[in-house]
């Protein structure tokens, strides 16, 4: 059974043919035109189905709903207890949204998602920019964009392919005591907070807590690991080692890297004797990077080694702070809390937030 509705708009009275007992109300013409300050057309369903649905049903492809905003949002949506805006695709984009000037698609939600795509094959939500951002994400308190994954992929990935350089991830911070990027691992066996397959460069000091290398084990590589522990210092120290044959005067020059001189400072001597005993000694310090050993005996092998503190201008402006106290919201509190004791928190890490939002609608249910 049909019957008429009419809509009444600055373009005149339109006329549209609705089935009765069809549960989205109407269904719209082809295309229209209207220019007025408020809304050009607006659908009101209080019976619990779509007030407006778009269905593009050919295998070649097509968009059921398509917004373009020339200076603004080319679609809004907006809620305040459910979905702003949900789409969902079997093997294309769930929703797509372009524009030239403004948002292709933004989403508003008071409690749950602003924008949620779905999708079995392709992309739930894909966003592309020629110039600025594909997908951006701001949050007052909360997440600007987060990635949730129950399988073992990534829950957010980035790639790039420009020969130009670039980056994959990227992370910014302005603010005091905040992180760029933040890894968090659980603990349980295997896990880690970030894994780094490839070269990986700090211009800035590295803290940790410990430090080792981790290797196949080099008598049973196939079934052992071998790690060794990182050797720490108070300072920022450089170590320099070898061995040396003596003259027959039991005397020889030791010579360092051309650079040592300009590197380094407070220099210190180790020399140990090899197969036979005798006093040696540093005869002459470090001068045009080199140093002369005596006191040995002709042809006697040496072990020798110098250490240097740096005084490039890095390590000159980033020296080590060794001892220092706490910020007064994290006394009390430990990098490594045990049992029972408060882990440090407000200055180290971000807050940590409970799991990504589950999926409205048909995801909800599963």
């Amino acid at each position: 059974m049909k019957h008429l509705t009419t809509v009444v708009g600055s373009l005149g009275v339109l006329t549209l043919s609705v089935l009765a007992s069809d549960a989205r109300a109407m269904v719209l013409p082809d295309s229209g035109s209207v220019s007025v300050s408020g809304n050009a057309f607006y659908v009101v369903n209080s019976g619990g189905g779509t007030a407006i649905r778009g269905d593009a049903s050919s295998s070649s492809g097509g968009i059921g709903v398509f917004g373009v905003g020339t200076g603004n949002v080319g679609i809004y949506g907006n809620s305040s207890s459910s979905t702003g805006v949900y789409g969902q695709s079997t093997s294309a984009q769930g929703v797509y949204g372009t524009t030239t000037n403004g948002r292709g698609v933004w989403g508003h939600s008071h409690l749950s998602s602003g924008v949620f795509g779905d999708s079995d094959l392709g992309h739930a939500v894909s966003g592309f920019g020629q110039s600025g951002c594909g997908i951006l994400g701001h949050s007052v308190s909360n997440n600007g964009v987060m990635g949730y994954v129950e399988g073992p992929t990534s829950g957010v990935y980035g790639e790039n392919d420009s020969s130009n350089g670039g980056y994959g991830i990227a992370g910014r911070t302005y603010g005091t005591y905040s992180i760029a990027v933040y890894g968090d691992s659980t603990g349980k066996t295997g896990s880690y907070a970030g894994v780094f397959d490839g070269n990986v460069a700090v211009h800035g000091t590295l803290s940790k807590s410990a430090g080792s290398f981790m290797i196949d084990h080099p008598l049973d590589r196939e079934n052992k690991i071998l790690r060794h522990s990182f050797v720490e210092a108070p300072e920022m120290l450089n170590i320099y080692s070898g061995t040396i044959k003596l003259d027959d005067r039991g005397e020889a020059w030791v010579a360092l890297p051309k650079y040592f001189s300009a590197l380094n400072k407070d220099y210190r001597y180790q020399l140990t004797n090899v197969g036979a005993s005798a006093q040696t000694y540093v005869a002459e310090e470090v001068k045009d990077n080199k140093f002369k050993i005596a006191g040995g005996k002709p042809g006697m092998k040496v072990s020798w080694q110098v250490s240097g503190v740096r005084q490039d201008a890095y390590a000159e402006d980033h020296r080590i702070v060794v001892e220092e106290n706490k910020a007064l919201e994290d006394r009390g509190k430990f990098i490594y809390a045990r049992a029972g004791e408060v882990p440090m928190r407000g200055s180290h890490a971000p807050q940590q937030h409970a799991a990504a939002e589950r999926a409205p609608g048909a995801l909800a249910a599963k």
